[in-house]
């Protein structure tokens, strides 16, 4: 009688070798390091806002959802990649937050703003 080959359990793969858990800590880093260069705290929050900008003498009001907070800058993230204007105002009512702002960067969806003091 011929031996079959017996298949592996779906899912369930061989093993090379383990991994040293000292090797591990080599590959985890942290996200921000001492060399970040906020200037605060940032609280992460999760509330509705708007922005409020001027392009082509209009004003443009955008629906945000704010993702972090500072006391020097915020980020959130909104419906569509539009572009930001240089400056804009930041109004979050459930949180009593009305300032104007600088737009920082931008990547994608989120947006990055210092406040102006």
């Amino acid at each position: 009688m011929l031996a079959q080959k017996r298949k592996k359990p779906f899912g369930r793969r061989k093993v090379e070798r383990a991994q040293d858990i000292n090797s591990i800590d080599s590959i985890i880093t942290p996200r921000f390091g001492p060399s970040s260069k906020r200037q605060s705290e940032r609280k992460d929050f999760w509330c509705v806002c708007y922005i409020y900008a001027y392009a082509f003498g209009e004003e443009i009001v955008r629906e945000a959802i704010l993702l972090d907070l500072s006391d020097n800058g915020a980020r959130f993230r909104c419906r569509s990649r539009a572009p930001f204007p240089p400056k804009l105002r930041l109004r979050a009512p459930r949180l009593g937050l009305d300032v104007k702002a600088r737009t920082v960067w931008q990547n994608g969806f989120d947006t990055g703003v210092a406040f102006d003091v």
